[in-house]
Parts: structure tokens; C-alpha cells; sequence
């Protein structure tokens, strides 16, 4: 993993609510050597910076949210053998524009709007609206625990539309793209 830029420090403390003062104590470094940093008048040796940057990440750590405080707890899904017509419907009543695919429980597919419009461009609208989901379904959401930090679950979604949060085992919630903005 590359090593951050300087030019970061202002901005990670500025989002954890720290001043150079707090900053500098807590590394038992002088706020001088702080501001200097930030405004990029001076470099600094490895150590410094290692021990600025690991002070840092662990201060975000304890400051993140885990996935539990993103989720939406009702998670709409639908099934393999649904018709085309009857997802068009959900995605619109609960104005989505994915949702998992579960058989007996279990994640087997997701469906998205642009794959529905896909299947209607490429079928016409009368053919495509009879046809089952399990005939266009792609892959399955990517899991994690609901207890996992959010960025997790950021980093996941520049892949995939949604992430699916489980405990144990059970689904239990859901974070789309939409959940960032």
C-alpha cells in the first residue's frame, strides 16, 4: 500500500475534529511542526510521518461507522422464477434500481434496472415482460458482516451496485451506492 501524502494530514484531522494543538500533543510534537507540514514549508523524516499517519488511521478507525448505522434494514428481494413485468413493479413502487435475487433464502442473483433495459431493447417490451428473472440475473451482491466498518462496504460498492449485510448468516440489511451520496 503506498504511503499517504503530506498534503493529507490537514484534511484527515479537519474530518476527525482535531486542531494542530490536540494533533501535536497526542504525537508529542510541537503544533510549529504541525502547521509547517500542512502547509507544506517543510518535509519531514519517515518516523514523523509513520507515526502522524498510523495515529491517524487509528483515530478514524474508532471514529467510523460500522455497516449496522448505514444499512436499510427492510431488504425488498424477489425470486429466480418471478417475471420481468412483476420486478419492473417493485424496482418502481420502492423507487430502487437493484435488488437481490433470494431462493429459499439465499443469495443466488441481483437484477438491475439497466439489465431490465437491456432485456427490453434487445427483446421488445411484450416478450421481455414474460420472461423470468433467473434468465437475466447476474451475480449475486457481495456480503459482509453488518459489524463491518463502512468503508468496507465503500470499497465493495465502486464493484458492485449493493452490498448485502448479514449476521449470522441471516440477511439483514442492505447498502446501495445511493447510501454514499
Amino acid at each position: 500500500m503506498p504511503f499517504p501524502s503530506i498534503s493529507t494530514i490537514k484534511h484527515r484531522r479537519k474530518i476527525l475534529n482535531l486542531s494542530q494543538k490536540e494533533l501535536a500533543k497526542n504525537l508529542e510534537l510541537s503544533q510549529s511542526l504541525i502547521a509547517k507540514l500542512e502547509s507544506g514549508k517543510i518535509n519531514t523524516s519517515y518516523d514523523v510521518a509513520a507515526k502522524i499517519f498510523n495515529f491517524l488511521d487509528e483515530s478514524e478507525k474508532k471514529h467510523e461507522k460500522s455497516c449496522e448505522q448505514i444499512m436499510k434494514k427492510n431488504v425488498i428481494s424477489l425470486s429466480p422464477s418471478d417475471k420481468i413485468e412483476h420486478a419492473i413493479s417493485i424496482l418502481k413502487k420502492y423507487s430502487i434500481s437493484q435488488i437481490p435475487i433470494l431462493k429459499n433464502e439465499f443469495i443466488v442473483g441481483s437484477l438491475s434496472e439497466n439489465k431490465i433495459y437491456d432485456l427490453l431493447m434487445k427483446e421488445g417490451k411484450e416478450i421481455a415482460l414474460k420472461k423470468q428473472i433467473e434468465e437475466i440475473m447476474e451475480e449475486p451482491f457481495p456480503t459482509l458482516s453488518k459489524n463491518s466498518p463502512f468503508s468496507s462496504a465503500a470499497g465493495l460498492l465502486k464493484y458492485s451496485n449493493a452490498v448485502i449485510l448479514l449476521n449470522k448468516n441471516k440477511i439483514c440489511g442492505i447498502i446501495t451506492k445511493s447510501d454514499l451520496l
